[in-house]
């Protein structure tokens, strides 16, 4: 390697490392500012026994996935906002590692759905299909894993 092809490539890693930090610290801030929030609204709703309620009605429901009802903050909340909402209200519920598990394999199959849906219905007209078929194996995925996972 000569001594300008040397120089060439040292600017290029140097640009694209600065580069790529700076992606990394907006990323970083974007997620802060959807859980933390998020966390602390479902912590003072856990405090208050909002929780708790919301619990009781959905629990019947989320014994189909094996997760309890309080679980179903975070579901509604990946299904409708995003991924990390909802990592942001199953922080505060004490999930077992099985619960996490069966709950990240259901929102990473149907999640966002709002900004999802509205950005597909600018390519299709069946976009409610695609929307159907997103819950429906999300759906069966985590029913599926519930009897499958000891």
């Amino acid at each position: 390697m000569t001594r300008n092809a040397t120089e060439a490539v040292a600017p290029t890693f140097t640009l694209s490392l600065r580069q790529g930090v700076k992606n990394g610290l907006l990323a970083t801030r974007l997620l802060f500012k959807v859980m933390i929030p998020v966390y602390i609204v479902v912590d003072l709703l856990n405090h208050f026994g909002v929780v708790e309620t919301l619990a009781g009605y959905a629990a019947p429901f989320m014994k189909i996935f094996g997760l309890p009802g309080e679980a179903s903050l975070a579901l509604l909340g990946g299904y409708v906002i995003n991924i990390y909402a909802a990592v942001g209200a199953a922080a505060p519920l004490n999930l077992s590692p099985r619960e996490v598990t069966i709950l990240g394999l259901i929102l990473g199959l149907s999640h966002g759905l709002l900004l999802e849906t509205a950005i597909t219905r600018q390519f299709t007209d069946r976009w409610y299909i695609l929307v159907l078929l997103r819950v429906a194996l999300s759906v069966v995925a985590g029913v599926t894993a519930n009897l499958v996972m000891p």
